[in-house]
């Protein structure tokens, strides 16, 4: 599962950085999918950090996993779709 999210991130990727100008239709309907795809598993994955199996771990662990980790996966996700501004 992890590697196909990584396929569709660097297809995304692929397709918003396309400065020629151009895009063929299967590179708009890839993207749907793609971004179909992540909508649907991103909900399921993070329904799998939330409903792991924490009993004996210590209070501030449970916060980092549950509530820091996805966190910060939606900020490096969001931030590796960002352009740098010149």
């Amino acid at each position: 599962m992890n590697r196909i999210i990584a396929i569709l991130i660097v297809m995304l990727k692929e397709f918003l950085y396309n400065d020629k100008g151009e895009m063929d239709a299967s590179e708009i309907i890839m993207a749907v999918i793609a971004l179909f795809l992540i909508g649907v598993l991103g909900p399921v994955a993070l329904e799998q950090i939330y409903s792991a199996n924490t009993t004996g771990w210590n209070a501030a662990v449970k916060t980092i996993f549950q509530v820091l980790l996805p966190v910060l996966a939606i900020i490096g996700l969001s931030l590796y779709f960002l352009r740098k501004r010149d």
